[in-house]
């Protein structure tokens, strides 16, 4: 025999400690196999203690005029950890990290992709905290003490391993000035944050223990009318309503056409709504 199976109840304990180990034939030895740690102790019982679980601190900040950046960026300054949600595409989450450049902070934006960072002119999350494409800590990591404020743009692709990473960050600079932007709305992380809860209460509940403080934006400050930015909603409505079919969607919404010449594409860019077959 090569090995034997234990449980932490008192009789198996008792059977377990009568068993004499032998290297004679049919007398039971530990498993030969390499990368077997053997613990200092054959048996052992331990006690779990309970465990504390944090309650919710969450606080909504009440902004008065959300196109007023200035009031916005006077928040996040005295509340210093802040999340920045929206209703909307375009409702301005990265504008207003950007802002805080003009107003005379240092700042890094932490993003998803290698695409995002290139686009903020920041680093992806993996060379921030010096973590390979498995998450294990193999690279040199960013020295975040030589700036004002760190971004954390897009924080809903981050998967759990990461959020912990990010959650250990703010718990460890209280005085540093740390924002993050997302909604649910973005495409989930590749990796499950949980297989047994709901995806946007669970992440909102996750992130909401990281940064304690919300700003939320309603409006898209994109659009220019009044029509094209209530068509924004009803797209949005549309799209995550299960009972109509995608294709149902884009049909309604968008334009086709099959001709990719670079004079029709050029013309066809100008405009609004405009999807290629």
């Amino acid at each position: 025999m090569t090995g034997v199976q234990t449980c932490a109840l008192p009789i198996y304990l008792e059977l377990a400690q009568n068993i004499n180990f032998s290297s004679e034939i049919g007398g039971w030895r530990l498993s030969k196999t390499e990368n077997i740690s053997i613990p200092p102790k054959m048996f052992e019982i331990k006690q779990n203690n309970k465990i504390t679980i944090q309650q919710d601190t969450f606080k909504q900040i009440n902004i008065i005029n959300e196109w007023d950046v200035e009031e916005i960026c006077n928040n996040i300054i005295k509340y210093k950890h802040v999340i920045i949600r929206a209703d909307l595409q375009g409702s301005g989450k990265s504008y207003i990290a950007h802002n805080m450049s003009k107003i005379g902070y240092k700042v890094l934006f932490v993003c998803p992709t290698n695409k995002l960072a290139q686009s903020n002119k920041g680093v992806t999350i993996n060379k921030f905290f010096g973590m390979n494409i498995n998450n294990e800590d193999k690279i040199s990591k960013i020295d975040s003490s030589q700036y004002d404020v760190i971004v954390f743009d897009e924080i809903y692709f981050a998967d759990i391993c990461k959020l912990s990473k990010i959650h250990q960050f703010v718990q460890n600079n209280p005085d540093k000035i740390i924002i993050a932007t997302g909604d649910t709305a973005q495409l989930d992380p590749i990796n499950e944050y949980s297989n047994v809860k709901n995806y946007d209460k669970y992440a909102d509940e996750c992130i909401n223990i990281i940064f304690p403080y919300g700003i939320y934006l309603y409006e898209n400050k994109r659009l220019k009318t009044d029509e094209d930015k209530a068509k924004l909603k009803q797209i949005k409505m549309d799209i995550f309503n299960l009972k109509i079919a995608p294709m149902t969607t884009i049909k309604k919404y968008f334009k086709f056409t099959t001709d990719r010449s670079e004079e029709h594409t050029s013309e066809l860019q100008s405009h609004s709504f405009i999807s290629y077959a």
